[in-house]
């Protein structure tokens, strides 16, 4: 995480040309309000309690990956949170067009793996993208709260 991502993408945005494209990958303010919790918890009990967190019971994953998932989830010294909402206003700023967000920002879609990434799709309202954002705070645990926001430069 770097400690001003709007800077950081300020200034990667400019090495972008016509008709290419960025991706941003953040995380989403709501999205991490799960393991923000557990963060608190983790630190306030010395790192007890880890079963709370779905990766970490995951026994198909080898110690190092989980104890990778651990530091990076849990041991992060600095982490900033967004919106898909925010995200699409610095395309827009840095003149590019948004194309797609994943996780979609419209209600009821989910990523199926068939999606064609570089494709225009049409945004939800900020409202509909409030309850989808809203929905992350339940699968937060497993993904980890992130997001990803894709723009074509104008």
């Amino acid at each position: 995480t770097t400690p001003d991502p709007f800077e950081t993408f300020r200034t990667i945005s400019k090495l972008v040309e016509p008709g290419g494209y960025i991706l941003i990958g953040l995380y989403n303010r709501y999205g991490r309000l799960v393991t923000d919790a557990r963060r608190l918890l983790f630190n306030m009990t010395g790192d007890r309690f880890l079963f709370l967190d779905p990766n970490l019971r995951n026994a198909s994953l080898s110690d190092a990956r989980r104890r990778a998932w651990f530091l990076d989830q849990y041991k992060h010294p600095h982490e900033v949170k967004h919106t898909i909402g925010q995200a699409m206003g610095w395309l827009r700023e840095a003149g590019f067009t948004f194309v797609r967000s994943l996780p979609p920002t419209k209600l009821m879609q989910s990523i199926s793996g068939k999606e064609k990434l570089f494709e225009y799709e049409e945004p939800a309202n900020a409202f509909e993208r409030t309850l989808v954002e809203l929905g992350m705070f339940f699968k937060g645990s497993l993904e980890g709260g992130f997001f990803n926001v894709i723009g074509r430069k104008d």
